[in-house]
């Protein structure tokens, strides 16, 4: 990569040297991957220690065409919402869901491009007490997309739902290849 050279000094045209600089800069961000783990902001990633703090200082850091790379077992209370566009995901581990009621990985709004190889979600506990089927115990899709296009799943898994395992709203463009459903109360797939 050559920068380009600054002009001799005493001169008054820093204009063209300027744009040259900036594009040079533009093109160097393009082509560098920023890599974002759970653990660069805390996460055990155990399967025992609730990690939804870090991901969340995660997600908050991640900017468009970031890659996330997530090999731990993370546990997470709250919803995982992915709301930045063109980022890519490849989870060797899976996320562990221990609030039902707010167990979803949301993808959207504003997500556009989003990939996501191997994402698992599995929510804990698995039983069916109270009123798991509706009223007051809602229970949230292991996965939902919602408001947001151009999204791309590759071999997901959703598990433990009384809801769908995948649920769909006002999703334009969307591929979703190779998931499963395992132990789902409802339909596998709800879009509206």
């Amino acid at each position: 990569m050559t920068l380009p050279t600054l002009p001799a000094e005493g001169s008054t045209s820093w204009y063209g040297h300027y744009s040259a600089l900036d594009t040079t800069v533009r093109g160097l961000a393009a082509s560098t991957k920023i890599t974002r783990t759970p653990e660069q902001y805390g996460a055990v990633g155990n399967g025992i220690a609730d990690d939804q703090a870090a991901i969340n200082a995660m997600l908050a850091a991640l900017t468009p065409g970031c890659e996330v790379v997530a090999k731990g077992q993370y546990r997470h209370s709250n919803l995982i919402t992915i709301s930045v566009p063109n980022t890519t995901w490849y989870v060797e581990g899976e996320f562990i869901a221990t609030n039902r009621q707010a167990a979803a990985i949301q993808i959207g709004p504003n997500a556009k491009g989003t990939k996501m190889h191997q994402p698992r979600n599995r929510v804990l506990p698995w039983d069916l007490t109270g009123n798991a089927r509706g009223g007051s115990d809602i229970w949230t899709a292991p996965f939902a997309l919602w408001d947001t296009e151009d999204i791309e799943l590759y071999d997901p898994y959703s598990a433990h739902s009384a809801q769908a395992g995948f649920y769909l709203s006002t999703v334009k463009g969307y591929h979703i290849e190779r998931p499963i459903v395992d132990r789902s109360y409802a339909d596998g797939f709800h879009q509206t």
